[in-house]
């Protein structure tokens, strides 16, 4: 099977040869408030006790001593008192306060947060291998050597020659890639002018007429536009709709659609992968293959990251299966 990855603005006028796309579906697939006294009285005392009298006149005048040593105290602590509240006043707290809000603060930039990403009976160093394969070469022998990915949700337009089981596929291919950390959105559209990826089921004949690179014994055809920072902008795949085995056809359908996600590369290297190029017989992804879709949309994988920057994140995240 072949497949070309194509650095400019696809033509998508193939369209004016096919009707309006007929697929009408619903696109399934947000901000976020605190007084005790005390009196002494002296009586009138006969002369005989005139010195008991003054026992107690001395024991009032000490009496009233205290008193006034304890109020001037208590004078003091209430002055004290009303100092400490006047450095606490309101006003004040409320301007610091403000300023303490205002005052430039030193930040540190954080990474962005990943998941961890991890295949059952791969190896960290396979995952992350084949992933670099895949993703980062392409089938036409151009060596991209960068992350390409979607940034933005996208919309995909199913057209020409196709039947329900194509369609029933491509629905459970956008719903998986919907379920991966990371994936901005995909979604089946009817309108060929609003569509990101269109899908063309057309004969050899007609999708070689159409795309001058589809050859004549391919079965299947991406073509893929990125811009300058290596977001994926378009693509277009095709399908030979003259594939009769629904095995072999399901394989197509399933390769194309994954390249045109930002893995154009075919592999020798996993018989049960859908980027296997011997062979059209897998008709589902495989655990592997959805593990590079993973680590491709992770987070903490950019677009236009060079490969050996993409081995150095990847293995961040990326943990062995085994």
């Amino acid at each position: 099977m072949k497949k070309r990855v194509i650095p400019i603005v696809l033509l998508f006028v193939f369209l004016a040869q096919f009707s309006a796309c007929s697929v009408k579906m619903n696109n399934n697939k947000t901000d976020e408030t605190y007084s005790y006294s005390s009196d002494i009285s002296v009586s009138s005392f006969h002369t005989q006790t005139a010195e008991k009298t003054d026992i107690l006149i001395t024991e009032e005048k000490t009496t009233e001593a205290e008193t006034a040593s304890q109020t001037k105290a208590a004078e003091q602590e209430e002055t004290t008192t009303v100092a400490q509240t006047e450095d606490k006043n309101p006003v004040e707290e409320l301007i610091t306060e403000i300023l303490s809000v205002i005052k430039p603060t030193e930040t540190t930039t954080l990474p962005p947060v990943t998941q961890s990403v991890r295949v059952n009976g791969y190896s960290q160093k396979q995952l992350i291998n084949y992933f670099v394969e895949t993703a980062m070469n392409s089938e036409n022998g151009i060596n991209i050597g960068r992350v390409l990915k979607w940034t933005k949700r996208v919309n995909v337009c199913v057209s020409g020659n196709y039947n329900n089981g194509d369609l029933s596929l491509i629905r459970q291919l956008c719903s998986s890639l919907n379920s991966i950390d990371g994936f901005p959105g995909i979604s089946i559209t009817d309108s060929s002018s609003n569509a990101d990826i269109l899908i063309l089921f057309a004969g050899r004949l007609q999708l070689s007429s159409l795309i001058s690179d589809f050859g004549l014994l391919d079965d299947g055809y991406c073509g893929l536009v990125w811009n300058t920072s290596y977001s994926l902008r378009k693509a277009v795949i095709g399908i030979n709709s003259t594939i009769v085995n629904r095995s072999r056809r399901n394989s197509v359908i399933c390769e194309e659609f994954l390249q045109a996600m930002g893995i154009p590369n075919d592999s020798d290297s996993y018989k049960n992968s859908v980027f296997y190029q011997l062979s059209d017989s897998v008709s589902w992804p495989s655990r592997l293959d959805w593990g590079v879709v993973s680590v491709l949309y992770n987070p903490g994988m950019k677009p236009g990251m060079t490969k050996s920057e993409a081995r150095e994140v990847a293995a961040t995240f990326v943990k062995s299966g085994i």
